[in-house]
């Protein structure tokens, strides 16, 4: 296998998986649960307060990219880059109000 393919390979992987977390938090952001996330209203209701540092009951970027980092880790075991953090987030936030 050449290199370039086994780097192909890679990038791939990591866009499946950053697909997998937009799907996921999209399904979140419009209040449905995730088949990967068998989690129960109150459960989702303790890890969204973690988040909300400011209790304003909204996840504002820098929350919702701290979110979406302990997310990766969680599904991936390893750490996001800025990239794939900063590009998730302007997925998942719809209407650019920089609030989830």
């Amino acid at each position: 296998m050449y290199l370039t393919d086994l780097a192909f390979n890679k990038v791939e992987s990591e866009m499946k998986t950053a697909e997998r977390i937009i799907d996921e938090a999209h399904m979140m952001n419009r209040g449905a649960r995730p088949r990967s996330i068998p989690l129960k209203k109150a459960e989702i209701d303790e890890i969204y307060k973690r988040y909300d540092v400011d209790e304003n009951g909204v996840l504002e970027k820098e929350e919702a990219k701290k979110f979406l980092k302990d997310l990766y880790i969680e599904v991936n075991g390893s750490d996001p880059d800025d990239h794939t953090i900063e590009g998730t987030y302007k997925m998942i936030d719809e209407s650019g109000d920089g609030m989830i």
